[in-house]
């Protein structure tokens, strides 16, 4: 729009009203666009997520073909006290420059910390430092704790295993699981989007001191507090193995409990429910959308999604919606 020439030869400017419904088409302008940018940006981080989670299946198969058939643990200690878990152990069959390890300080050989490691990164968890390169549980996501369990038990020795505790085997320890063993593989998940913590001040493990990153809590990428922490530190649980018979009040179609549980085992306060933060541990995390969408990989090495309501993460008995019993309890063995 041109200012105009009035009859006496000066420029007439505009008018105070023409800049103001100027300012407000384009004000209207930006609210319909920006909304639509934002929800373009997170589809686009949310197909990035899933492209993590495909890769991640590729490298799960190229270690259990190597590996006589076996995932790898979800996190383990060898001889020499050094820690390693599936994330690492995935970027050592991918890139051998780095040890089992994959940090920095890997005395292998350097260590791989960029490259292969970003795809265990979600597009999706921002705003702080991507992650410390001198630790081995660099992932935003979670690994099933039977299939890929914590073998690690803080130094006491071979972690039990409940269920076949239970069961008749008194001493029975969580093992490594065999691929061909899983039924129903194309319902079962392996890898999810999991609740992170947000580590300020000194990592505990690595002696990092620098900008603040979220990871897994107590750098343990295993999923052990799923269904209100089912695996280990609930009794009357069938601790993660589908038998229904044994646990009336559990059924294929009931959604999981989204609990907010600590690092100890123990219930937290559900004002926790569904967020990265130390209170809610090593749980699902519905990150994507708009908070009530969940990324996961399965067996069968598809990838697909989840889907709650905000009302269904609550305070009261807060749950994952479509996210139900039967992909995460597994078949008797």
């Amino acid at each position: 729009m041109r200012a105009t020439q009035s009859a006496g030869g000066k420029s007439k400017g505009f008018t105070l009203v023409e800049l103001l419904v100027v300012i407000g088409i384009i004000a209207v302008l930006v609210g319909i666009l920006l909304p639509a940018l934002n929800k373009a940006r997170n589809s686009a981080k949310t197909l990035q997520c899933k492209s993590n989670l495909r890769q991640i299946g590729i490298a799960v198969q190229m270690y259990t073909n190597a590996n006589h058939g076996f995932y790898p643990p979800g996190m383990a200690q060898d001889a020499n006290q050094s820690f390693y878990n599936w994330t690492s152990l995935l970027t050592y069959m991918m890139d051998h420059k780095g040890g089992p390890t994959n940090s920095a300080s890997d005395v292998s050989g350097g260590g791989t910390t960029g490259g292969f490691r970003k795809i265990f990164l979600c597009p999706s968890v921002e705003g702080f430092a991507t992650f410390d390169p001198l630790n081995n549980a660099v992932t935003h996501y979670l690994s099933h704790p039977r299939l890929m369990p914590n073998m690690w038990n803080q130094g006491n020795g071979a972690r039990p295993d409940p269920f076949r505790r239970a069961h008749g085997e008194p001493t029975a320890t969580m093992n490594l699981y065999k691929q061909s063993n899983v039924k129903r593989s194309s319902e079962i998940i392996l890898a999810f989007d999991g609740s992170m913590s947000l580590l300020q001040g000194v990592s505990q493990t690595s002696g990092y001191s620098g900008s603040p990153f979220y990871r897994p809590r107590q750098d343990t990428p295993v999923g052990d507090f799923i269904d209100n922490a089912s695996l280990t530190y609930n009794a009357t649980n069938p601790w993660l193995v589908a038998d229904w018979k044994a646990s009336p009040a559990k059924r294929p179609d009931t959604p999981v409990r989204m609990d907010a549980i600590d690092a100890s085992g123990a219930a937290s306060s559900n004002a926790k429910v569904n967020t990265d933060q130390d209170g809610n541990d090593l749980n699902f995390r519905f990150r994507h959308g708009n908070n009530d969408t969940m990324n996961a990989l399965f067996v069968d090495g598809h990838v697909g999604d989840f889907r709650t309501k905000k009302s269904s993460l609550g305070m009261i008995l807060p749950n994952g919606g479509e996210l139900t019993l039967k992909y995460i309890y597994l078949d008797k063995p």
